[in-house]
């Protein structure tokens, strides 16, 4: 997950302090270097479809889950400067 998935997700910024005392896993960029990456857990969520005010375009939020809905476990994330290829 890249920094700017984690921010859109809600997580603490890269600079919290809670990614220095996580655990994390390495991983090899593109450039063939290894890149240290922090693990996060989170539970991830339904999104339903996106509500839009229909006067301005601007996305209000998400439709809500089904009543028999039932949340995911929760897994953990890598998050860092993935690199786009």
């Amino acid at each position: 997950l890249n920094w700017k998935a984690a921010a859109a997700l809600g997580l603490p910024p890269k600079s919290d302090a809670i990614y220095q005392r996580s655990p994390s896993v390495t991983a090899i960029g593109v450039d063939g270097r290894p890149l240290l990456l922090p693990i996060i857990s989170q539970q991830l969520t339904f999104a339903g479809n996106a509500q839009v005010d229909k006067a301005s375009g601007v996305m209000t939020g998400f439709d809500s889950p089904p009543s028999e809905w039932k949340p995911w476990d929760i897994v953990q994330l890598a998050v860092g400067g993935i690199p786009a290829f």
